[in-house]
């Protein structure tokens, strides 16, 4: 017997060929079941994705312009997160958000502590180049919310790593406003804001889930 339904709204799913070019993005009927997600496209093709699945296998996309929740298994795509869907969404994540949070901390900061190092050691004084305050922040911080996530599975480390990424985008803006190599230092500002931005809206997607 099928499970009842617990809420349904329609989406865009793409497929992995369907990002290759090779199938049409269409929308699907999105059935969120008691313990699976159920897509249903108009010709009938149907693909389902257990709670546990979505909890460990999928990434959050909330930028500027591109919001979508990337599936990477069992099967490969992407669904865009209209409001409706997210919502939706959220609600189905409740029971497993701890698991969802640490996969995507893990996910996220898979590369913290090299690339925190590498940033410390580019920050310190050598050859005549002065203390790189801002770099210290943002390289020591990476390197603490590696250690921490470690131990600690909570949604305000998202908020943390915006908060970094600020940093490293004020730390650049500064030189690029000193007349610094205006198209690294501009790329980089960018970058941390557009980073900054994408966490700050995982924070607050793993908030209170909203009411039906």
């Amino acid at each position: 017997m099928a499970s009842p339904v617990d809420e349904r709204v329609v989406g865009d799913l793409v497929e992995r060929h369907a990002i290759a070019g090779r199938v049409p993005i269409a929308q699907w009927d999105l059935a969120f079941h008691s313990e699976r997600l159920v897509a249903t496209r108009g010709d009938g093709l149907r693909l389902a994705f257990s709670r546990e699945e979505l909890a460990k296998n999928t990434d959050l996309l909330l930028g500027l312009v591109l919001r979508a929740l990337v599936i990477r298994e069992p099967a490969k795509g992407s669904i865009t997160l209209t409001p409706p869907v997210t919502a939706a969404l959220r609600r189905f994540l409740d029971p497993v958000l701890r698991d969802h949070i640490a996969a995507a901390l893990k996910r996220r900061l898979r590369l913290s502590l090299p690339i925190g190092a590498l940033v410390v050691l580019t920050s310190l004084p050598a050859l005549g180049l002065p203390l790189d305050i801002g770099g210290l922040i943002f390289g020591g911080g990476l390197i603490a919310m590696a250690l921490v996530s470690k131990l600690w599975t909570h949604r305000a480390l998202f908020l943390v790593d915006a908060a970094l990424w600020l940093v490293l985008a004020t730390n650049n803006a500064l030189r690029l406003a000193g007349g610094q190599s205006p198209a690294l230092y501009g790329t980089f500002a960018a970058l941390g804001v557009l980073f900054a931005i994408g966490s700050a809206r995982i924070f607050g997607f793993y908030g209170q889930p909203p009411a039906r």
